[in-house]
């Protein structure tokens, strides 16, 4: 065997050797300096909207389950009319000073459509 033969062999081995080792010393370094929190993943939960308007949601579907043609129209039908009671009923004095926004309007037209019956 070569002078060069020998060479070649003892560094490619001394590299392998070292890069294994950088790696376990690189890694194990890491893990000792993160903090136990970032490794844990957040959950964000959503808090559940609510209702601000159970009285008017009560009439409307009341109103609604009355109404044998109600399934009759289209579901933009439905989300129109209930926007429209919406917006009549609110403007009447029991809800006139009454805050909302446009999210808490399209919460309850969401709401009164999945509580009506089927």
């Amino acid at each position: 065997m070569s002078i060069a033969e020998k060479l070649k062999k003892t560094l490619s081995t001394d590299y392998v050797v070292n890069r294994e080792a950088l790696q376990q010393k690189s890694s194990a370094s890491y893990m000792s300096k993160a903090p136990l929190s970032s490794s844990i993943p957040k959950i964000i939960a959503k808090p559940q909207r609510e209702n601000k308007f159970p009285d008017m949601t009560t009439e409307i579907i009341d109103k609604i389950n009355k109404t044998p043609y109600w399934h009759e129209y289209s579901e933009e039908a439905k989300e129109k009319m209930v926007s429209k009671y919406f917006d009549t009923k609110i403007k009447c004095s029991r809800y006139e000073g009454l805050k909302y926004s446009l999210a808490d309007k399209l919460f309850f037209i969401e709401d009164v459509l999945k509580s009506v019956i089927a």
